[in-house]
């Protein structure tokens, strides 16, 4: 029986301030549903009917019971049960899913700022004493590490200004840091994600930021599902014929193709070509005024875009512009009318790879979720090399490419993505950063000299690409199969960016809507719609 009557928790919830909130009722216990399944599996319940799913919590067992009771289904093997939790972990998992969290008897629905409060959210003291607001995000990982049930390694900590709540930048200098548990060996030779050169290890933080760091590394709680939905990496995949890239490369590329044309582009017919044509009149170089009687250069554009469901406008994926007299350089026919087409399948699928092999690169960091953005996939028809003469053109009906490598510069490496051949050689975008003096670029770079300004090579990610030997190249083991951040985590970080405006236009939408018909009916999540939650789910341990 709780000692905390029902008048007084609603009072707590509906009007304290945020440090009431942590330090009097994130820790409160409350009862919530739990699913058992026959094999022995347990997780929490989402009630309601699809798209309404809520979370729903009781402060006394009694009304839970008998809820569960109602919703239990012996001819699946599915008993439903009331257990109890901490206010502040059910909230964690609310916010961390974008399902609302209901009290029923009192029909009072958690806003979003209260989940992020009481989930998200500690009060820790800092080493000189003082209490600051941490903002709290666990980094969740697959792989070995995670397989061996240490899947909570990883949090990135944001400080908040006690005020407002926002983060505050002021705190040394930055918004915020990545902390990772140095119980664990993270060398580079471990198969480990890397970790920023601020990083901070639990060791060096104070015993109060050390008891929040545990408290959040521990499993958190996840929707229900049926144990068939456990992820597994693709079976049945073969080595690509000419490819460099290991089987083990070749199926976290399909898992992450699989994530992709679910969760951020799904839907096959809504991306689309755009094509458009320009001219540009010649023009002197001294006066840059306009040459009389030269024919203006026609131009034709082609820009890959998607039809997001309700967005205001297409998304700019990538675009790339050719002269009229250069498409007959082109390996395949494409539209000339302006407008939007279908996109070609196999501009679709190079798209595809490349996107997919851009976050399993960022996956191998510990802050490298990207940002998709207009001409950040290069190479998509053509494109011309820091270094070579010669344009390139693609060839998108070659599986081999777009492809993660590492290549090898004198000293030095770098991780590329490779996009295509050219005489012989690769044409590669960097995806890291690296300098090189002179005397360590190698000779065989084409048009090295070139390259070197001030005395060093200066290799920029995602600025430029570079024509390089195919020697420099390899395909290490590891990185395909090490641990690395979780890859549903990286796709809804890079989906959330992606709408993020239609996110906070319509948030506060949930918490208008009718909730009475949810009471005490446990919904079969859908397959397609829950998938990503659940492999987030089992690669958080929770």
């Amino acid at each position: 029986m709780s000692t905390t009557t029902a008048g007084q928790l609603k009072e707590g919830l509906t009007k304290s301030g945020n440090r009431e909130l942590l330090e009097r009722w994130a820790s409160q216990p409350v009862f919530t549903m739990f699913a058992r399944y026959p094999d022995g599996t347990d997780k929490p319940a989402p009630v309601g009917e699809e798209p309404e799913l809520l979370m729903v919590f009781y402060l006394e067992p009694g009304a839970a019971e008998a809820v569960a009771a109602e919703s239990s289904s012996p001819e699946d093997g599915i008993e439903f049960y009331a257990r109890q939790v901490e206010l502040w972990d059910l909230a964690r998992a609310a916010r961390f899913y974008q399902c609302p969290l209901y009290w029923p008897e009192q029909e009072l629905i958690l806003s979003s700022a209260q989940l992020e409060v009481l989930g998200n959210t500690a009060l820790v003291k800092d080493a000189i004493g003082s209490r600051r607001y941490t903002l709290i995000t666990v980094l969740p990982l697959e792989g070995p590490a995670a397989a061996a049930g240490q899947p909570a390694l990883l949090q990135r900590w944001a400080w908040l200004k006690e005020d407002d709540q926002t983060v505050d930048q002021e705190v040394e200098g930055k918004a915020h840091r990545i902390l990772f548990d140095d119980r664990m060996n993270w060398g580079s030779d471990q198969g480990m994600p890397e970790l920023p050169d601020d990083a901070v290890a639990r060791s060096v933080l104070t015993p109060s930021e050390q008891q929040a760091f545990d408290r959040w590394a521990q499993p958190m709680l996840g929707l229900a599902h049926q144990p068939s939905l456990e992820r597994k990496l693709p079976e049945g995949i073969q080595p690509l014929p000419g490819s460099p890239v290991p089987v083990s490369g070749l199926q976290s590329l399909a898992a992450m193709d699989e994530l992709v044309q679910a969760f951020l582009l799904p839907g096959h017919q809504n991306l689309k070509l755009e094509v458009f044509d320009s001219a540009l009149a010649p023009s002197d170089e001294a006066t840059g005024e306009p040459e009389a009687g030269d024919a203006p250069a026609r131009f034709r554009h082609f820009r890959a875009v998607y039809l997001a469901q309700g967005a205001s406008a297409p998304m700019a994926l990538c675009e790339d512009s050719l002269l009229i007299d250069e498409l007959e350089n082109l390996p395949l026919a494409l539209p000339e009318t302006p407008g939007l087409h279908p996109m070609p399948e196999a501009l679709r699928a190079r798209l595809l790879r490349y996107l997919a092999w851009e976050l399993l690169h960022a996956s191998r960091y510990a802050d490298g979720v990207p940002f998709l953005m207009l001409g950040r996939m290069a190479g998509f028809l053509t494109a011309m090399p820091d270094n070579s003469g010669e344009p390139f053109y693609a060839q998108p009906d070659d599986p081999r490419y777009p492809y993660l490598a590492r290549m090898t510069c004198g000293p030095a490496s770098v991780p590329v993505i490779v996009i295509g051949e050219q005489d012989g050689d690769r044409v590669c975008v960097p995806v890291g950063n690296q300098s090189l003096p002179e005397a360590d670029v190698p000779e065989d770079l084409p048009m090295g000299d070139e390259m070197v300004l001030d005395g060093e090579l200066n290799i920029w990610g995602h600025a430029g690409m570079l024509r390089v030997p195919a020697g420099w190249l390899d395909c290490p083991e590891q990185w395909y199969s090490g641990t690395r951040l979780a890859a549903p985590w990286v796709v809804e970080q890079v989906r959330s960016g992606l709408y993020l405006m239609d996110f906070v236009t319509s948030e506060g939408g949930a918490k208008d809507k009718k909730v009475e018909s949810a009471i005490g009916t446990v919904v079969t999540v859908s397959m397609i719609a829950f998938a990503l939650f659940v492999l987030l789910l089992n690669l958080t341990g929770g």
